[in-house]
């Protein structure tokens, strides 16, 4: 919409559930990291690693994967692992306010995919209304063209 030159102002976007987040010791964060963008392929043994081996073998493999940097050391990787659970139990743990009182456009995600947890079925984009108007449209058009994956359904 910026290119079409309209003024974008704040578009809120909720894609995810909370729960998607949440988790309940190192062991899990690091197993919730593995399923990143680019996947850290974690052996069958590793849940019965101590904490300390567990995270030689996650940033072994995550170096080989591409994903974490060769020259990264054990302090920057405790830092690394230390502001993302701190940035993840945030997230896990807000509550959201009241509602705002502005028009929205409502999609609705009973054939979201498996991953997203969400137990809502619906999220909301908060516009103005004829922005409203040339999003659902987009939608429409995007999902005309993409029917049949299920991934492109909302």
């Amino acid at each position: 919409m910026y290119h079409l030159g309209e003024q974008v102002l704040v578009v809120l976007i909720d894609p995810v559930c909370q729960k998607d987040f949440s988790y309940e010791n190192q062991s899990a964060l690091l197993h919730l990291l593995s399923h990143g963008q680019t996947l850290i392929p974690l052996p069958d043994y590793f849940m019965q690693q101590n904490p300390v081996e567990q995270i030689a073998i996650f940033v072994q493999l995550g170096k080989v994967a591409g994903v974490l940097p060769q020259n990264l050391t054990p302090h920057d990787v405790n830092q690394w692992l230390d502001h993302i659970d701190y940035l993840l139990r945030l997230l896990a743990n807000h509550t959201p306010g009241e509602p705002f009182l502005i028009p929205c456009l409502i999609i609705h995600t009973t054939d979201r995919p498996a991953h997203w947890t969400s137990e809502q079925n619906e999220w909301q984009l908060m516009m103005e209304q004829p922005q409203v108007q040339y999003c659902a449209q987009s939608i429409r058009l995007w999902l005309a063209d993409t029917p049949t994956q299920p991934e492109n359904r909302l």
